[in-house]
């Protein structure tokens, strides 16, 4: 009976009974009235194929329900039921029908929704099961083989799809989930399908277009990763893709080179640097790159990408002399990346002559009218820097042309150097141009203009009186001035200047003329009229202007014109000041101001003010009212200046043409404000910047406040303050300190300061900030001024460094050219800073106590020991280290403030406020604290009481401190200090009352184990001098708040006593043993967890080092400290009142002896392990004896409501048992009497795991050694008084435990003759349970096998009972029958022909024997007549290719369907299938074919046989494993078995293929593999053989070999034959099958014995391959034979015609079939005959201009009517017959403008050959189209008649050029109908070469050459 059966529909020829109640059941199996049906066969064989036979949709949810009930009761299906229900329709479809509302599908073809391949699929496929019915049965549909993994099938399936899908936005995403699925590792595809996979359009890639993507192929695209390589190029598809399927895509092949050169350029063009790293990086890696010289691929450091022959390697003098952009430098990082790149590339470092010279010409080249431009002078000067520093090379210089004043060069011969005011003829001197420095024209060696101008003896009269003349050239380096200081740096150097002449005062003004400009009436000149406008003024009050003073006679002074004061030509070209009584005007340009005598523009007017005043006062208005000025004084307290911005771009004195106006100048100075707020802090006279508009408030100030004092402290607190218009004021205190350095050592000398300036050093410290916060002021390197170096210290550093002209660099390294000025800066940092550093801190460290440790210089802060920072740091160390710095009180201690009496004595200001010092100590008297800062603030308190000098420095102050070993020889806070501190018992008494302060809890524990952490020293010490520094030390907190004392022993004999010894406990410990408390360590320091194992040590009681818990460190064999032992365990009991008995309620007792076991159990099993590794059966008791705890009474039992404690040694010697756990044996046990049960919670857990069960042998053995003392005749009562099943089966158990573990056979004859084994049941209706002894009993354990006709059946054990004691049967002695045997006993007695009843019961039997693995090769298996017969005579009944080719209802080939269910047995016995792998025998095969192909012949169920035929054939639809393994005779046979039906469906082929296709398709029946074609095949084929419906795989296909030749021919003969009739649309397909056709004759060896194939006109010589581009009129005229054809030709001639580009892949073919061959000789190398450079430079240029425009022509030659104009020098020049006719006589007669008529030569050779005079260079004539016969004469005749004109004229560079090109073009001007007149013309010109080429292929090309004469 099938419970939860639903209602079932009615199925003819079957009836389902449901028995009344279990009786009827048996009695119905009893007599066979009814056959049980498996529920998978009832399933599958009955409902189901009536189910689908109707379309009713009450049916349909009948047959949902029926399937959900057997899914529900299948929860393990079998290999079977898989394969059947995997082919059927039985899944639920999630679309429903509106006709026939379920609709199912098969499972093989069903998807899971909850699988990733599911997200493959669009809403609109049907592919999924109904959510409801895959919710119920997921798990068994996944068993079942639901599809969840991606294969080859499913693959080219979604290809397809996806292709034809319009929804691409949804496409993307489902082709990113494709990628992310995981592929097998034998995931292949097909050749064919490989190519096709990627080639098809499938791919979605994002875009602009308006579909917002579009569909390409994976050879069009590449993935993410290689995205900067190709995105320029091909598509990229963004998405991330696995290395799997980028082998699967093809994207993992080496890139072609064309796409990457093309993505370069791209590049290029872009200027996309990322995807030219990335692009050279991959050709790179490629190996020769070497193609990419003519790219312009490389990066400069000026951003731009040159040709490799451009650059040099970094590191040379370009980046100090840049030659951009003829010759740069790679960029470093570029040179950084591409390596390899570079060198390949063949790219130098070393710069040499040959580059400058080539450097210099291309700058000749590039200058226009020979001046060189502002850049091209820029780079002639770098060319002359760098051919003074070219090592190894003098001459380089004097190679180098110079530049003049005006931007000429000319040989360093014509220049001089010097002053220019000279007169007479020496004002003809060429002076070398002014932008070169005075340095650079010294290491030239030009000569001086006085030196010369006296040599040649030429006066040099005086300027002007009004004129002032500085003293420096001023014109000469204004201009690398302005290129050397930045605009921002003019602020800087008025400040500088201001505070050198002692003012206190600086402002800036910008004047914007906001009511318009100046009166202009009364100037010094009209020109600067231009001036009167907007306007910076500078205002100092000094009395002097420091570099700007105009007394000549002060030698302090560096004259009017210092490096400093050019930085004012940022903003003007014509500035003007006001000094004293003087008024300056200066004009470097000599354009505005009046003339001198000479009639020049003076360079500078100074005037008294007086007399400025009455001759142009409105130059003086723009000054008047500022900063106190009026027009009415005739002298000035102060300097002010105006710099009036400039009106126009045009100037000399930048390079840069941008102006500096009122916005760009207010601009600046907002950004200089942040300089000026530190730029006050070591001047010693200005304390006041400003900034303002005129008229208006000041935009921003900065004041210094410092201290009036007697100038006798060195350091003192300077107040800044900032104030700025948006309202941000703040104040600064700062810390500073200066001093004078007198005198410096003897052998250094500060290059850049005069004698007279004194040596200053200083440094600067920020205290503190009001106001708002101080942003962007780092520290500062000074000199005087801020530097723009960072110090990275915290204090800012100021000192006299010798730096360069523009304030940028302080060189302080051994350098070749600064040797003196890094010699004297690296003195001012190793020396005079850190010595002043010192003072600094000396002073500061009793302010701040330990805040100033935040101002020593530490490693935390220097970048490097080559830096700023690193060298002072290193120098101050160094310094500190130094004996004579022992005694600075520099180190605050970490006590409070103190009074200043008490500390050392420091300067203080006059009248000062008297200060609260901190203390302070030195090096020497310190204690340093270096703990971590938790420990240290929490044992502070202690420590301070103990330690007087206590100092706290901070971590990266002690890190440098410990570097430079500057703590060796001060105490530290550490185990040495800290023992020896404890040893004395005032600071124990001290300890120890500063541990009971602290609150009880964490923070006591916390403060113990950090002072512990201290004390206790590191054991990488010495052990001996560990031992000795901590011997006597009281610091071990004890369990009672007292502190014990270590103590060591030394030598062999080491004994402590009880009240020495101090034990470490765990916490478990301290509770089990509080009792001694005084001799216990606190437990809870360290959080000491017990540990798990103990080791033969810890028995000992010595514990290995925990790196944790220091405590354990001191537990040595050495030291009174030790852990507890399960030695030491007796000694703490001794203390114990261990009672013989107490009661229940005895609750502290009873708590104790559990907790103590708990203790005490895994120490004895540990020991236990440890004796049993050393030595072999340690038992319990041996264990418990060594401990000294055998006689303790420590086990316990339970009686009378009393617990009785026993010792070990009574347990073993009496009546005792350990209670079992099993309740029914403790039942057991209970009812034998004078038995004491123990509790099984206190003993060890070896012997309680042991005998916890009855059923161990040890506790059985136990229990019978009891009964044996108690009597063993109550063992037979045991059983008789309690009769039942029940205790049977316990007693049977107990018997089977103790039999598999004890091999004794004391007991076992007791044993097997217990009447406890069941009775084997012959029928199922036996109900009575009867036992018998295993004495005299069969034993059989394969029930199913004990068949109706077996003898005495009674006799035998339970079949189950067998199965499930059979191990206690054999240790019993019995004999257990094999499933061999008992098939013995059946073999005689089975029929060769059973009944329904008899394979009813045979069928269990076979199941029996299937599981058994024996398998008897006997007559076994029962087909579908119940007859037995050998296997190998079945067929797998599950294949389905053998049910297709037998018929499903063959019961002579397949076994009975009863026995079906044990496939793998029968396969196993011999059942044919197919292997593991699906591979099937070739002769199983091939009677496959020959029952179906003898079906087909049948005429009756024609469309049955069919289908069946296909399913074989399907077979061979894939290559299927074991196909190399079948004989070619059994391939002979599959050929030629006519089993395939052709295929019909044409409509997918073009129209021309159709009608052909169709009728061979229709006039053949049933076809073979032989006869039809393949897929691949079909363009070579499709008019011979038809195509099969379900084709063969092309492994199959090449069983079969490659078509017949006569049949692709005569294909070839139908494609020629409808040519005509072709559709335009479908050509390009027609010329497919042709060009198919055409390759597969060219490969066939065979193609030149066809008859008649070399005059027959099949081949069609079409002039493209693009196919597209070919119309259906080019066919007609375009069948050619192959005789007819010519390849290489170069032209069609009478002879033959030139084979085109659509025959030319089929060159070889055609050659054998007599298609001819042109023959072109090899070119000679020709070598000029002349080595003259050309006719005339290329900078002389404008001679070509002249003669191009007839002027100042001499001579005009007339041909043709044309007249061309020439200068005689340039025709002489080049052709020496006009040299012999012009210079001769006849050159005497012709007048100075002659007309000479030319009869020998064209018009147009004539003009090749004088524009060749002028330019060297020949305009070839260019065909337009190469095949039009009558352009490629005329072009050929004009290079004749030029090769012959450059002979008359004696051209020799003229003639070798024309002869050359014509060798070059000779494959198009040459041919067979030309080559005689082209011989005969190159004869008459004497070209020997050409005439030798034409002889060559006159010899090679005979036959050619021999038909063209015979034609004419």
């Amino acid at each position: 009976m099938i419970e939860g059966l639903p209602p079932l529909p009615c199925v003819p020829g079957l009836v389902l009974y449901d028995p009344w109640d279990t009786h009827e059941a048996h009695l119905l199996d009893f007599f066979g009235l009814l056959e049980q049906v498996p529920l998978a066969d009832l399933f599958f064989e009955h409902y189901i194929p009536h189910l689908e036979n109707t379309e009713d949709p009450v049916v349909a949810e009948a047959k949902l329900r029926l399937i959900d009930f057997v899914l529900n009761k299948t929860l393990r299906p079998s290999d079977s039921f898989k394969a059947r229900f995997a082919n059927l329709e039985l899944i639920p479809s999630s679309v429903r029908s509106s006709i026939n509302g379920i609709q199912f599908r098969p499972l093989a073809t069903t998807f899971d929704p909850t699988s990733a391949i599911s997200d493959l699929f669009f809403d609109d496929e049907d592919v999924f099961p109904e959510p409801g019915f895959l919710k119920q049965h997921h798990e068994v549909l996944k068993t079942c083989g639901i599809v969840r993994k991606l294969t080859p099938e499913i693959l080219i399936d979604r290809v397809h799809r996806f292709v034809t899908s319009r929804s691409k936005q949804r496409l993307i995403f489902k082709v990113k989930r494709l990628f992310s699925l995981p592929l097998d590792a034998n995931f292949n595809l097909t050749a064919e399908f490989l190519t096709q996979f990627r080639t098809s359009r499938w791919i979605p890639i994002s875009c602009s277009s308006p579909e917002g993507s579009q569909m390409v192929s994976p050879k069009d695209c590449r993935s993410a990763d290689d995205k900067e390589l190709v995105d320029l190029v091909l598509c990229v598809f963004e998405h991330p893709v696995t290395p799997r399927w980028k082998a699967l895509l093809g994207w993992d092949q080496v890139l072609e080179r064309e796409t990457l050169l093309e993505q370069l350029n791209k590049s290029l063009v872009n200027q996309s640097s990322h995807r030219i790293d990335r692009v050279l990086a991959y050709i790179g890696s490629l190996g020769d790159c070497r193609f990419l010289m003519q790219y312009p691929c490389i990066l400069t450091g000026h951003g731009e990408y040159v040709l490799p022959e451009s650059v040099l390697l970094p590191g040379t003098l370009l980046s100090l002399y840049p030659l951009a952009p003829f010759l740069d430098q790679v960029d470093p990082s570029f040179a950084r990346k591409h390596t390899q790149l570079l060198k390949v590339l063949g790219i130098r470092q070393e710069i040499t002559v040959d580059d400058l010279l080539r450097v210099q010409s291309m700058v000749v080249t590039s200058a226009e009218a020979g001046k060189l431009s502002n850049d091209d002078l820029n780079v002639v000067i770098s060319l002359l820097e760098i051919s003074t520093r070219l090592q190894g090379d003098n001459k380089a210089p004097s190679l180098i042309m110079i530049p003049d004043t005006e931007g000429r060069l000319r040989p360093r011969t014509e220049i001089v150097c010097g002053e220019r005011n000279v007169t007479g003829t020496i004002a003809t001197f060429s002076f070398v141009n002014p932008r070169l420095s005075p340095d650079l024209v010294e290491q030239l060696g030009l000569e001086n203009s006085f030196a010369r101008a006296t040599r040649l003896g030429i006066e040099i009269e005086d300027e002007d009186e009004d004129e002032y003349t500085p003293r420096e050239k001023l014109t000469t380096i204004i201009s690398d001035t302005l290129g050397r200081y930045t605009v921002d740096s003019t602020f800087s150097e008025f400040l500088a200047n201001a505070n050198d002449c002692g003012a206190t005062h600086i402002s800036w003004i910008i004047d914007a003329c906001a009511n318009g400009t100046y009166e202009s009436s009364t100037l010094l000149s009209e020109e600067l009229k231009g001036l009167q406008g907007s306007a910076l003024f500078v205002y100092n009050n000094g009395g002097k202007s420091g570099n700007f003073v105009f007394d000549p006679d002060d030698e302090t002074s560096t004259g009017m014109f210092g490096r400093g004061a050019m930085t004012m030509y940022h903003f003007t070209d014509v500035p003007m000041l006001i000094s004293g009584s003087s008024f300056l005007i200066l004009d470097p340009q000599q354009q505005l101001l009046p003339r001198n005598k000479h009639w020049k523009r003076k360079v500078g007017v100074k005037v008294p003010l007086k007399t400025a005043r009455r001759l142009f006062p409105d130059q003086l208005r723009p000054f008047h009212g500022l900063e106190g000025y009026s027009m009415e004084d005739n002298s000035y307290d102060g300097t002010l200046y105006r710099l009036p911005f400039r009106v126009t771009e045009e100037t000399l004195l930048k390079e840069t043409s941008a102006l500096a106006g009122v916005e760009e100048t207010r601009a600046l100075l907002e950004e200089y404000y942040s300089i000026a707020q530190m730029s006050l802090l070591f001047l010693r006279n200005v304390d006041t910047i400003d900034f303002r508009i005129r008229g208006q408030a000041a935009s921003w100030s900065v004041m210094a406040t410092r201290p009036d004092g007697t100038g006798e402290e060195i350091f003192q607190d300077t107040q800044i303050t900032n104030n700025h218009q948006s309202g941000a004021t703040y104040k600064t205190v700062w810390c500073t300190g200066m001093i004078d350095i007198e005198k410096a050592p003897g052998h250094l000398v500060n290059p850049g300061r005069r004698a007279n300036k004194v040596t200053e050093c200083g440094l600067a410290a920020c205290l503190g900030c009001e106001g708002s916060f101080l942003k962007d002021l780092p520290n500062q390197v000074f000199c005087t001024l801020p530097t723009g170096h960072a110090t990275r210290l915290p204090v800012s550093i100021h000192a006299s460094f010798a730096i360069t002209g523009d304030r940028k660099t302080i060189p302080f390294e051994d350098a070749k050219q600064n040797s003196a000025i890094s010699a004297w800066n690296r003195w001012l940092l190793t020396s005079c800073i850190p010595e002043l550093y010192l003072e600094f801190l000396r002073d500061l460290c009793p302010r701040l106590g330990e805040k100033a440790f935040e101002f020593w210089p530490t490693t935390a802060i220097a970048t490097s020991n080559q830096s700023f920072s690193g060298v002072i740091r290193n120098a101050f160390w160094n310094r500190l280290a130094g004996e004579q710095y022992e005694s600075y009180q520099i180190f605050p201690t970490v006590e409070t403030q103190i009074a200043t009496e008490q500390s050392t004595p420091l300067k203080t200001r006059t009248g000062g406020k008297k200060r609260r010092l901190f203390k302070v100590t030195s090096l020497k008297s310190a204690q340093f604290d270096v703990l971590p800062r938790r420990v240290s603030v929490n044992l502070t308190p202690l420590f301070s009481n103990i330690c007087r000098n206590l100092v706290r420095p901070p971590r990266r102050l002690w890190q440098d401190m410990t570097e430079f070993k500057i703590h060796e020889n001060s105490a530290v806070i550490g185990s040495q200090v800290v023992c020896n501190l404890f040893k004395v018992e005032a600071n124990c008494v001290i300890l120890e009352a500063f541990f009971k302060g602290l609150d009880a809890g964490s923070s006591r524990n916390e403060a113990m184990e950090m002072f512990l952490e201290i004390a206790i020293p590191d054991t990488s010490s010495d052990s001996h001098d560990r031992s000795e520094l901590m011997n006597g030390c009281r610091i071990i907190p004890k369990l009672d708040h007292t502190l014990g004392t270590i103590k060591f022993q030394s030598g062999n004999d080491i004994a402590w006593s009880r009240d020495d010894l101090l034990f470490l406990p765990t916490l478990t410990e301290a509770d089990l043993f509080a009792h001694s408390a005084n001799s216990l360590i606190k437990p809870s320091l360290f959080r000491r967890e017990a540990p798990k194992l103990e080791t033969p040590l810890t028995a000992l009681g010595i514990i290995t080092h925990s790196p944790k818990n220091p405590l354990h460190d001191l537990v040595t064999e050495y030291s009174n400290i030790r852990t507890i032992g399960i030695w030491d365990i007796e000694s703490f009991l001794v203390h114990i009142n261990m009672s013989s008995a107490y009661t229940d309620t005895n609750e502290t007792m009873d708590s104790w002896i559990v907790k103590f076991w708990s203790y005490l159990d895994p120490r004895l099993r540990t020991c236990l392990e440890e004796r049993d590794a050393m030595t072999q059966g340690t038992s319990v008791s041996d264990l418990l004896k060594d401990l000294k705890l055998y006689d303790t009474p420590i086990y316990r039992y339970h009686e009378s409501h009393s617990w009785h404690c026993i010792t070990p040694q009574q347990f073993e010697g009496g009546p005792y048992i350990v209670r079992p756990f099993d309740q029914k044996e403790f039942d057991l046990c209970n009812l034998l009497p004078d038995l004491k049960i123990v509790d099984s919670s206190c003993l060890p857990r070896q012997l309680r795991d042991n005998e916890l069960s009855l059923k161990s042998s040890q506790a059985f053995g136990r229990l019978l050694r009891a009964l044996t003392a108690t009597g063993a005749s109550k063992i037979p009562q045991l059983y008789q008084e309690s009769p039942g099943y029940e205790r049977i089966q316990l007693l049977r158990d107990l018997v089977r435990a103790y039999t598999k573990t004890n091999d004794d056979t004391q007991y076992r004859k007791i044993l097997r003759s217990l009447p406890i084994w069941l009775q084997h049941r012959p029928t199922l209706a036996a109900t009575s349970v009867c036992c018998i002894p295993a004495e005299g009993a069969f034993m059989c354990a394969h029930g199913p096998m004990l068949l109706p006709w077996i003898p005495k059946r009674d006799t035998f054990v339970d079949p189950q009972m067998v199965s499930d004691y059979i191990s206690t049967f054999q240790s019993l002695g019995c004999t257990i029958m094999t499933a061999e045997s008992t098939w013995k006993h059946i073999e005689p007695s089975l029929p060769q022909t059973m009944s329904l009843d008899q394979l009813k019961s045979y069928l269990p039997c076979i199941d029996c024997l299937a599981k058994s693995n024996w398998k008897p090769q006997t007559d076994i298996a029962p087909n579908g007549y119940g007859v037995l017969c050998h296997p190998s005579s079945l067929f797998d009944h599950e294949d389905e290719i053998f049910l297709a080719a037998f018929g499903e209802f063959d019961k002579l080939r397949f076994l009975h369907p009863d026995f079906r269910s044990r496939r793998e047995f029968w396969k196993g016995l011999g059942v044919r299938a197919r292997s593991s792998s699906g591979a099937m025998t070739d002769l199983d095969f091939l009677q496959c074919i020959a029952s179906i192909e003898a079906r087909l012949k049948q005429t009756s169920n024609t469309d049955q046989n069919r289908r069946d035929a296909m399913k074989l054939t399907g077979y061979l639809s894939f290559v299927r494993p074991g196909f190399e393994s079948w004989s070619n005779s059994s391939w002979a046979t599959i050929m030629h078995a006519r089993i395939y039906q052709t295929s019909t469906e044409v409509s997918s082929e073009p129209t021309y293929r159709q009608t052909k296709m169709l009728s061979l398709a229709q006039k053949t029946g049933p076809c073979s593999i032989q006869y039809a074609t393949s897929r691949a095949h079909i363009r070579v084929l499709w008019s011979e053989r038809p195509l099969l419906r379900d084709p063969p795989d092309a492994y199959v296909y090449k069983r079969v070999g490659p078509p017949l030749l006569d049949s692709v021919y005569k294909h070839l003969q139908h494609l020629i034959s409808i040519r005509e009739s072709i559709p335009g649309q479908e050509l390009s397909q027609y010329l497919k099958d042709l060009q198919a056709t055409y390759d597969f004759l060219q490969e066939c060896p065979a193609t030149a014995s066809i008859i008649g194939i070399r005059d027959a006109k099949i081949w069609l010589n079409l002039p493209t391959t693009h196919l597209a581009s070919i119309s259906p009129s080019q066919l007609n005229g375009a069948l050619r034979s192959a005789k007819s054809l010519c390849f290489n030709a170069p032209l069609d001639t009478h002879v033959v015609e030139r084979a085109k580009n659509f025959l030319i892949p089929y060159e070889s073919l055609l050659r054998k079939l007599g298609c001819q061959t042109m023959v072109r000789p090899s070119r000679p190398n020709l070598t000029p005959r002349s080595k003259d450079q050309r006719p005339i430079d290329q900078s002389l240029t404008v001679i070509r201009d002249m003669q191009e425009k007839g002027r100042l022509t001499d001579i005009d030659f007339k041909v043709d009517g044309l007249q061309i104009s020439a200068h005689k020098i340039f025709m002489a020049a080049v052709s020496k017959y006009c040299q012999r006719q012009l210079l001769g006589k006849w050159g005497e007669l012709l007048g100075s403008r002659s007309v000479i008529r030319i009869e020998e030569m064209t018009a147009k050779t004539l003009q090749h050959i004088v524009a060749f005079a002028y330019t060297g260079e020949v305009s070839w004539p260019v065909l337009d189209n190469a095949e039009d016969i009558n352009e490629v004469a005329d072009k050929l005749d004009e290079l004749l008649d030029l090769l012959r004109g450059a002979d008359m004229w004696l051209m020799e560079s003229l003639h070798d050029l024309t002869e050359r090109h014509l060798l070059d073009k000779s494959d198009t001007y040459v041919r067979p109908d030309n080559v005689d007149s082209v011989k005969e013309l190159a004869e008459v010109a004497r070209a020997k070469h050409l005439v030798r080429h034409c002889e060559e292929f006159i010899r090679v090309n005979a036959q050619f050459v021999q038909d063209c004469r015979d034609m004419k």
